[in-house]
């Protein structure tokens, strides 16, 4: 769906917790979301698989020119600067409802695109970031800052936190159930 200029994806790869509106939403479609064991910090190029492993590392461990090292590390300051307030802006406070801090976060870095946020990449430094972020989005142009953030919070939270599950089947099954569930209402009333 393009909103403004970028465009927002309804269809996670990644879903949280049970406890959460989107969690609920799964549950009363009757569906359920399993969680996801092991790494979410995998990386694969020309060849040389990493999996484990201190994020920071990897551009040093990468078959890559050392200025595509310094874009790849640089990037990934900002990216880790930027889940940083991304966390800061997800924090409540006193007397803010979950929808307050829901906003505020659907608001964090709306004024640029996650590419912006970045800069200017080595050719193979934007080839990784590009990858990781179409895998459940948009092309870095077409992704606000604050969308990129929350993507890569999801991605460095640590197993069992609320970003860890998946559905089962694949993301498209709340859509058919949620449809089904409409076409339902919809008959019921004619």
């Amino acid at each position: 769906m393009l909103f403004r200029s970028y465009w927002l994806n309804f269809g996670p790869h990644l879903f949280p917790g049970p406890d959460t509106v989107l969690g609920r939403l799964v549950t009363g479609a009757g569906l359920r979301t399993s969680e996801v064991t092991g790494s979410t910090l995998a990386l694969s190029f020309r060849g040389r698989l990493l999996s484990s492993g201190r994020t920071w590392s990897y551009p040093l461990l990468l078959p890559m020119s050392p200025s595509a090292r310094a874009s790849l590390t640089r990037a990934g300051c900002a990216i880790r600067r930027g889940v940083r307030g991304y966390a800061q802006a997800g924090r409540p406070r006193p007397g803010e409802t979950a929808a307050d801090v829901r906003q505020r976060l659907l608001a964090f870095e709306d004024g640029r695109s996650f590419a912006e946020h970045l800069g200017p990449l080595h050719s193979d430094a934007d080839a990784i970031l590009r990858a990781a972020i179409r895998r459940v989005s948009a092309e870095p142009e077409e992704l606000s800052a604050g969308a990129g953030m929350a993507q890569f919070a999801a991605t460095f939270s640590r197993p069992g936190t609320s970003m860890h599950h998946n559905l089962p089947g694949g993301a498209s099954r709340l859509v058919q159930a949620l449809a089904g569930a409409i076409g339902e209402i919809g008959r019921a009333h004619v």
